[in-house]
């Protein structure tokens, strides 16, 4: 057998490396680590030539077989390949010029547990069709530098602008959205071979299309949604909402997961779309979490022009939010703070945070009915507001360009 050989692990248990040339991380408990089959990402900083995907692809050797690829030219230069370490080794140093330096990173794929999925799930409240009339005091706290007055005294806006939720899909038809609502992809797998499963991909060109991301079983999701645009609990309550399924229940019992490749493929759709102005909000974390590819995926949705919001953690175990999924890219990088302004405790924090917005006891729509509500905690719901607040600023920049201000 062909083990990996790794120069230095870090704090998770991942072995860090190289391979060919190119960056490399083994995850813990990985096949790969004892020679086995695994499935990896292998993916280049930045963007790259057809040709060059094409090179890659040609010098796959071996048991090697290529199971998904990105569009290179924006920025998704990337494979999902199953292979062991040594045919993969053989096809990056035969395949040479970029994918063998260290503009590539080389990770395995991981399935990912939420780990705040329990804690989060146990502080909601369901509140069925009561919602308060009181304005969400998340919202009260946010239109003013300080203190509750009972009132979100802003102009309702978001006009023009799209928020891409990619979480766990979007009750679309809840009375908060108005029709501002899309189920707009789903790429989530519950299999534990993702590729056999039947994928839909964007729901709009899909012909199984009803089917398409109809499922919100989690409901962060919808919440997320509603924190962001919804009409009576929505920061920006005239933005669209597109709903991107990524998680999933998994179906043996061990909580809320997401495929590592699902959320580049998830990017890769938005990044290639014409919808803007628009805003991506990713409503999960984790700890490390192949953390190195996650750079660059973020980076082509930002150079792409699209602001990238992400939620710090809310952790026990993890503090920092540079060890988060998302603690070293360029997306904003969200705490959660309590109705007194501190921080909520076992939120991350840390330099690589951003911004604090409140996220606890957060009222907003409820995956159960159409006009259904119930509380959630976590720095998800502070994540939908900022992602709310970027979709307010662009709306206004755009209404100035058309008037020539």
């Amino acid at each position: 057998q062909h083990k990996v050989v790794a120069d230095m692990l870090e704090r998770d248990g991942t072995f860090i490396g190289a391979i060919a040339g190119a960056k490399l991380s083994v995850h813990k408990e990985s096949p790969a680590a004892y020679g086995e089959v695994q499935d990896w990402i292998i993916m280049q900083n930045g963007s790259c030539t057809n040709e060059e995907m094409e090179l890659f692809e040609k010098s796959l050797g071996g048991d090697a077989v290529e199971l998904w690829h990105g569009h290179g030219d924006q920025g998704f230069c990337e494979f999902i390949v199953r292979a062991t370490h040594r045919d993969l080794e053989a096809a990056i140093r035969e395949a040479g010029g970029k994918w063998s330096s260290q503009r590539t990173s080389v990770e395995t794929n991981s399935q990912i547990v939420l780990e705040n999925a329990e804690k989060q799930l146990s502080l909601s409240q369901q509140l069925g069709m009561s919602a308060s009339q009181q304005v969400p005091w998340n919202l009260d706290r946010i239109d003013d530098r300080e203190g509750l007055d009972g009132s979100y005294d802003m102009t309702p806006g978001g006009d023009g602008v799209s928020v891409f939720v990619v979480d766990s899909g979007i009750r679309d038809t809840h009375n908060e959205f108005e029709g501002r609502a899309q189920r707009w992809a789903d790429v989530a797998s519950q299999e534990e071979d993702v590729w056999s499963q039947e994928k839909f991909g964007p729901c709009e060109t899909n012909p199984t299309s009803k089917r398409c991301a109809n499922d919100d079983s989690i409901g962060t999701g919808t919440h997320l949604a509603g924190t962001v645009a919804g009409k009576t609990h929505g920061v920006a309550p005239r933005a669209n909402v597109l709903g991107v399924k990524v998680l999933f229940q998994s179906p043996f019992g061990f909580g809320v997961r997401w495929n590592r490749w699902q959320l580049d493929e998830a990017l890769g759709l938005i990044v290639s779309s014409t919808i803007r102005p628009a805003v991506v909000l990713v409503g999960f974390s984790g700890t490390y979490a192949t953390r190195h590819t996650t750079l660059a995926a973020v980076e082509a949705v930002v150079n792409s022009g699209i602001p990238f919001v992400a939620p710090a953690g809310s952790f026990d175990t993890e503090k920092d939010a540079c060890f988060q999924t998302f603690g070293s890219t360029p997306a904003i990088l969200v705490g959660v703070t309590d109705m007194s302004d501190e921080r909520y405790s076992p939120s991350s924090f840390g330099p690589c945070i951003d911004i604090f917005a409140p996220g606890i006891n957060v009222e907003s729509a409820a995956e159960d009915g159409d006009g259904w509500f119930k509380t959630r905690s976590g720095s998800n719901s502070a994540a939908a507001a900022v992602a709310g607040a970027v979709a307010l600023i662009l709306s206004r920049r755009s209404e100035e360009r058309r008037v020539g201000k």
